[in-house]
């Protein structure tokens, strides 16, 4: 019997409860705590103090192994149990990652907000004088986004179809028009592979921007921003500070980030009907970039005193920016809100959409976009032609009714979710009026980070002038567009809730009637 085996063997004797939520709570504290050891070596390099880490990593190893060793998986897990598992495990998470930016002299709202900004993949900061802030709270930052993106990726891709009927439904809605309507039988078999995808994709813009000059440190740090779409800067100056040719580098793998992680893996493993361009959805993206970056250069061009060709750069490098959810500037679209108010219109179009459906962007997705427009098309064709018959396709594939009405929902909610967050903030920051407010609605529940400048407004310290209440408040708006909002509203639900304490006393009376037989 190998070592493995037998420790394995010693553990399984020495688990007394069964609870797959204590299980994977102790699982994911020691993983959270094991990550910090990264951030906690770089201290020691750069002679920081390293107590806002050194702490948690004990403190995580000591929490987690009692968890881990005196508890075994459960039997029989529901799909309400299982989403309740990751609501629960993404909320542990959070606190946890929120601890060092509190040992690091943050209060406890503020690194709560940039704890869930990093792992929603926001990007949305309240930290200042970030240049001068640790390198070892800088890399935490960015581990964060980059976990998160690994997090979104792996939770709609593998773990919502092991979950049932709900969790295959939610697969379904999420990848929608991606060409990938085949691989949810199989999703557990690759999801390692997905992950795979993911690091060699950053490795490779890690590998890449070294050689373009950029200092280790800052590559790192840029690589867990860019292909996890979140938006971290280790820099006040956000992406503007930067040469040119790395912002085009980080402007190919901002929209590999926004592109389906399904397509990455055909291309990557040669599977049958591999090909970006074959993809209807990513078709889709490339078109809405396009005509968004013609827009907007055409409405912009003549009040810049940029050259033509940089101000194109400068758009382009924005749309794609905006549109994959990452929110990293090189420009300041304030000045496109004074002089073109139409720019700005389709900046809030281009987030409220977002990127590829099973991607690590947020929005509304490219594939439910695409399939709301077509559907409206073919209802115009239907009333020109009421004997025609009629399908809805996107990408060849006629979508369903479920699915269409999947879709139409989804917008839905993303809409009444950003007015109802713009009204809440209009009651909490009265100083930032009916635009800023809309913005800062819209960047939260989109996982934008930023759009417009609060400056533009009278905020000129963004995020850090906003008042707990209000940051608290853009926290949940974070977690709720990042969870794709239906499944947040799912645990508002009477009936959720009821079925999870339906469930907890069948397992009380199973117990009950195991004790009474051994008796």
């Amino acid at each position: 019997m190998t070592l493995i085996a037998r420790i394995g063997t010693r553990l399984d004797a020495i688990r007394r409860w069964e609870s797959t939520l204590v299980v994977v709570a102790g699982i994911t504290i020691m993983g959270v705590g094991l990550a910090m050891i990264g951030p906690l070596i770089t201290g020691l390099l750069y002679g920081e103090n390293v107590r806002a880490f050194f702490l948690p990593v004990i403190g995580c190893m000591c929490v987690s192994l009692p968890m881990f060793m005196l508890f075994r998986f459960g039997k029989g897990l529901r799909p309400v149990d299982g989403l309740l598992l990751i609501i629960a495990v993404w909320g542990l998470v959070t606190l946890t990652a929120a601890i060092p930016f509190f040992l690091s002299g943050m209060t406890f709202v503020d690194g709560f907000f940039e704890s869930v900004s990093g792992f929603t993949t926001t990007g949305a900061t309240v930290m200042t004088d970030i240049d001068l802030a640790p390198r070892s709270l800088l890399l935490w930052r960015a581990i964060t986004q980059w976990a998160g993106g690994i997090a979104v990726i792996l939770i709609f891709i593998a773990l919502f179809p092991m979950l049932g009927f709900g969790g295959r439904s939610m697969f379904s809605n999420e990848m929608s028009g991606s060409g990938s309507k085949n691989l949810t039988a199989r999703m557990t078999d690759v999801a390692l592979q997905f992950i795979l995808v993911y690091a060699i994709l950053s490795g490779i813009f890690l590998v890449i921007s070294i050689l373009m000059g950029v200092d280790p440190f800052e590559a790192v740090c840029l690589t867990f921003s860019t292909i996890s779409t979140g938006g971290f800067m280790i820099h006040d100056d956000s992406a503007a500070i930067l040469p040119s040719y790395v912002q085009m580098l980080m402007l190919v793998f901002m929209f590999l980030g926004a592109t389906n992680f399904y397509l990455h893996y055909q291309r990557m493993y040669r599977k049958k009907g591999a090909g970006y361009l074959k993809n209807a959805e990513f078709r889709w993206m490339l078109m809405i970039f396009a005509i968004a970056s013609v827009i907007i250069f055409l409405l912009t061009f003549t009040e810049t005193g940029n050259d033509l060709l940089m101000h194109a750069k400068d758009v382009v490098f924005t749309v794609v920016s905006i549109g994959s959810s990452t929110g990293f500037m090189v420009v300041d679209t304030a000045t496109w809100k004074n002089v073109a108010m139409g720019a700005v219109g389709v900046i809030f179009i281009l987030a409220l959409i977002g990127g590829s459906s099973g991607s690590t962007a947020g929005g509304l997705k490219m594939g439910r976009a695409s399939a709301i427009l077509m559907h409206l098309t073919v209802d115009v064709k239907k009333r020109l032609y009421p004997r025609g018959v009629f399908e809805t396709k996107v990408g060849g594939e006629a979508l369903d009714e479920s699915t269409l009405n999947a879709a139409y929902v989804l917008f839905i909610l993303f809409a009444i979710t950003i007015l109802g967050g713009m009204v809440v903030l209009m009651m909490l920051e009265p100083g930032l009026g009916l635009d800023g407010s809309l913005f800062a609605s819209l960047t939260s529940v989109t996982n934008c980070g930023h759009i417009v400048p609060f400056d533009a407004v009278g905020y000129e310290d963004g995020f850090v002038a906003f008042n707990d209440y209000s940051k608290l408040f853009l926290s949940a708006l974070m977690w709720i567009g990042r969870l794709e909002i239906g499944t947040a509203i799912i645990l508002l639900t009477p009936y959720f809730w009821k079925e999870i304490f339906r469930g907890r006393r069948k397992i009380r009376r199973e117990a009950r009637q195991k004790r009474s037989g051994s008796a």
